[in-house]
């Protein structure tokens, strides 16, 4: 039997029929993909703990754990709305629940961008009281996260979902789970995983970070409300970060050769098909001395049910030609198996990172540009998801001249920039289209002389690997 995403996540989140869906995965795991954000973020999780802790579960056990911190002069965040509640007595502060979701929130530092538009796709709890401090305010002006003070310690109070949030945005909605896949070429039934983001981001400007905005949010009121120590994001603090990729789709090797010489250099990630044309001996002469990577572009379309026999087959076969294990990982074409159902193969093959949400013109589909672990089965698992940002299908989808692949390039990294949030730019430039794609090389070029880091797919993950201590 076909395991349905929708039943995956519906015991992952404890999703209701009411109109309002409401995502939620453990207070442990909530609690773990909070701190594996704060990291991504640049805070650092010296001593959490001790000086410093979040609190997922509303028991009194947890409440009473938070309140010691606190005494000791810690900062207890209360990070779930259940627990905000519990504690909203305690501490003798009204709390009332807001149903309508989802719900456009702002921070109280609005001078910056991404604090202007919070927006939460659960109920929330506002907060009925003259104390402490509001960073978070709803439309009527009402404290939605609050700080309050207490001796030498403090609560912070996180009225909304916070993970939920996140993880809803980063991996879409479990309702839209079982929907019709659609028909492809051939007679062969596809799926884009859009169908899984399109009801939460209706109506929404399509480069709105909304995982991002609150990832920035969480760190800022860390860090102001606890003194937490925060680095820079990325390598020597750059605005952003670009990841050059090319699904091989069995591409001439002249056209490997052409892309190369049109970067100048750049590193680029090449996803090997099953039927690639290269050899050992072309992958070694092709890129000898370039900083190139290469991950698996495993192929199922003529049998997706077999996905995982494939898989294991494939990074086999990856294996003997390359000398080594995949570590990352794109589709080749939109298998219908069940989005995130691929996971497990993927984990089982040892893949850490995939860039498998399609992205075309700079849309933040999944409301970020930045690389997390996904959440599978209520767990934090150790493979890591980032959005493809933009795709040469602007080109033979979209119809993009000369001047508008320039464009798109430019723009996304223009508002990645101006927003003060760094987010890693992943473009998907296949070989064989390199004739078409010239202008989107040499913007890509233009990006990174501006100051953005360049990266393989493998050294991405590598950096934020290092960032990370959560336990899987």
């Amino acid at each position: 039997m076909r395991f349905s995403i929708s039943r995956f996540v519906g015991g992952l989140f404890g999703v209701t029929q009411q109109p309002v869906i409401v995502s939620k995965c453990s207070a442990a795991t909530a609690r773990a993909f909070l701190l594996h954000h704060l990291q991504l973020f640049g805070v650092q999780i010296d001593g959490l703990g001790v000086r410093w802790d979040i609190f997922t579960d509303p028991t009194a056990d947890t409440v009473g754990a938070a309140q010691r911190l606190v005494r000791d002069g810690g900062l207890g965040i209360i990070a779930s709305t259940d627990a905000v509640e519990v504690l909203a007595q305690t501490l003798s502060l009204g709390v009332a629940r807001e149903r309508n979701a989802p719900a456009l929130l702002r921070g109280q530092d609005d001078e910056t961008y991404a604090l202007r538009r919070l927006r939460t796709l659960h109920p929330y709890r506002w907060f009925d009281s003259s104390r402490g401090q509001a960073l978070v305010v709803d439309g009527a002006g009402r404290p939605v996260w609050l700080f309050v003070r207490e001796g030498a310690g403090g609560y912070l109070l996180l009225g909304t979902e916070v993970a939920a949030d996140l993880l809803r945005y980063r991996q879409g909605d479990p309702a839209a789970g079982d929907r019709p896949r659609q028909s492809g070429l051939g007679g062969i039934v596809n799926e884009r995983p859009i169908y899984l983001f399109e009801d939460q981001l209706a109506g929404e400007e399509p480069w709105q970070r909304h995982a991002d905005w609150w990832g920035e949010c969480l760190a800022r009121a860390v860090v102001a409300c606890g003194g937490v120590a925060r680095k820079s994001m990325l390598p020597k603090g750059a605005p952003g970060a670009i990841v050059i990729t090319g699904d091989d789709d069995q591409a001439q090797l002249a056209n490997y050769e052409k892309q190369l010489e049109l970067l100048n250099g750049a590193p680029i990630t090449y996803f090997l098909h099953p039927l690639t044309k290269h050899t050992p001996e072309t992958l070694r002469d092709v890129f000898a001395d370039r900083d190139v990577d290469l991950g698996l572009h495993p192929d199922s379309l003529d049998a997706p049910t077999r996905y995982g026999e494939r898989m294991e087959e494939q990074a086999a076969w990856f294996q003997e030609l390359t000398g080594h294990p995949p570590i990352s990982v794109r589709n080749h074409g939109f298998l219908n198996q069940g989005y995130w159902e691929h996971l497990p193969h993927w984990r089982r093959a040892g893949v850490r990172i995939s860039s498998n949400v399609p992205g075309i013109d700079g849309r933040a589909l999944n409301g970020s540009f930045l690389p997390a672990r996904m959440i599978w089965d209520d767990e934090l698992t150790e493979h890591w998801s980032i959005l493809t940002t933009i795709g040469d299908g602007v080109v033979f989808i979209s119809g993009a001249g000369k001047e508008r692949q320039v464009e798109i390039v430019l723009e996304t990294a223009r508002r990645i920039r101006e927003s003060g949030i760094p987010g890693v730019m992943v473009l998907n430039l296949h070989p064989d289209n390199v004739d078409q794609t010239e202008p989107m090389h040499r913007a890509v070029r233009e990006v990174m002389e501006g100051g953005f880091h360049a990266w393989t797919l493998a050294e991405c993950l590598e950096w934020f690997s290092k960032q990370d201590s959560t336990p899987a």
